[in-house]
């Protein structure tokens, strides 16, 4: 009898503190979208011209790698 009082206890516990954990979550979603009428979207702005040059640089690299391991293996297929 012991144990089922605990196991029920304890349910109760963890249903309230998800519960609480819940009722957090959704209090922090709309301080959110208050933000979204009181923050001008304008203001964030993400500069990523290096981040895209890196990222082609990075793209014709590997690009090349794939190209010149093509070329290598059907220069094998030939020399059999």
């Amino acid at each position: 009898m012991y144990s089922l009082n605990r196991f029920i206890m304890l349910s109760v516990l963890l249903l309230f503190d998800r519960a609480q954990r819940i009722l957090a979550r959704e209090a922090l979603k709309s301080e959110l979208m208050l933000l979204l009428v009181y923050v001008p979207l304008s203001l964030f702005q993400l500069e990523c011209s290096s981040l895209n040059e890196e990222l082609v640089i990075r793209a014709q690299q590997i690009q090349d790698i794939y190209v010149q391991f093509s070329v290598n293996q059907h220069r094998d297929l030939v020399k059999e």
